[in-house]
């Protein structure tokens, strides 16, 4: 909590909020009620490296009150999937089993991503693509690199043709005559 200490209260306030689980919006709406860029302010004041310090304290401490711990939720995880890996028999009005049995595969797949991405065995991935799944097209007039290495292998190497494209015409300019002056 160190660093919480650190900030002034209107900051404190954006923390607070921020760590109760609000969106960056509108905790900037509860620390400046009147301001015209609220998602602006929002972002400024949440990347203040005090600030963004500040939350992660406040949001550790949550987690410590709440007695969470990694373990707690990686075993309540597997509990999870193996619950719902079991096939459950069906019942009628009456409570007596049908002969059917019922498997909740949402409920397992959901655990089972949960756990490969904190055992990181399953990355997260996002892929990009254009319209329909095409690929990304660039709307910008900018030359394209094959173009930009033209251009620049055509640049001659020896310094003096180069101090002299630099200079420009050799020509030294006409004196003024007596009727310019």
């Amino acid at each position: 909590m160190r660093n919480y200490r650190k900030l002034k209260p209107r900051m404190r306030r954006f923390a607070e909020a921020i760590a109760s689980g609000k969106r960056s919006c509108d905790a900037a709406l509860i620390v400046m009620p009147k301001s015209r860029a609220p998602n602006k302010l929002g972002w400024k004041l949440r990347n203040i490296p005090l600030v963004k310090a500040a939350i992660e304290e406040l949001e550790a401490q949550a987690i410590e009150d709440a007695g969470i711990t990694r373990v707690q939720v990686l075993l309540d995880a597997q509990t999870i999937k193996q619950r719902c890996m079991q096939a459950e028999p069906v019942l009628d009005r009456k409570g007596n089993p049908t002969g059917d049995y019922v498997f909740d595969s949402t409920g397992a797949n959901k655990a089972n991503e949960f756990l490969g991405k904190y055992l990181r065995i399953a990355p997260e991935r996002h892929e990009l693509s254009g319209p329909n799944g095409g690929p990304i097209k660039s709307e910008t007039n900018a030359p394209s690199l094959a173009d930009f290495y033209n251009t620049v292998t055509r640049i001659p190497l020896e310094p003096a043709a180069l101090c002299e494209a630099a200079a420009g015409p050799t020509e030294a300019p006409a004196e003024p005559s007596a009727k310019e002056t």
